[in-house]
């Protein structure tokens, strides 16, 4: 009897046998590229394996990366006062009266950015329709 094989869809031959816990017949290893079909299935699910690492790797120090910067920024990560509330991935310098002044000025500044730019934007679109209406 023969079968495909499921690594690799060569044709093969199937044992009568069948193992206990698996349900299914044995097949005969076979070569394909040099490389029995097995050690093959085996090369390439290491090298999936590596690739995944290497994602979750470059995935860990983005968010590290990500959460120095909140750090940076004095991201509050909890109100309620507790140690790691602000700055819970970086000893950074402590938290001062000081150092909240500034980050509410500069939270004042980027508001006034943003209704500046929401101002620029609507002259921008005024002057877009008026030019197409004097044509």
């Amino acid at each position: 009897m023969t079968d495909k094989c499921p690594n690799c869809g060569a044709a093969m031959v199937v044992m009568g046998c069948y193992e206990a816990f698996e349900g299914y017949p044995h097949r005969k290893d076979h070569e394909v590229g040099g490389l029995s079909c097995v050690s093959r299935q085996l090369t390439q699910e290491k090298a999936k394996n590596e690739k995944r690492g290497a994602t979750i790797l470059d995935m860990q120090l983005q968010a590290e990366r990500r959460n120095l910067e909140l750090d940076a920024l004095h991201y509050v990560w909890c109100s309620g006062g507790c140690p790691g509330g602000v700055h819970g991935y970086t000893d950074s310098r402590p938290v001062t009266e000081k150092l909240v002044q500034e980050a509410e000025r500069n939270t004042r500044r980027l508001r006034e950015w943003w209704e500046c730019h929401k101002w620029r934007e609507a002259q921008a679109a005024k002057e877009a329709d008026d030019g197409k209406h004097k044509d």
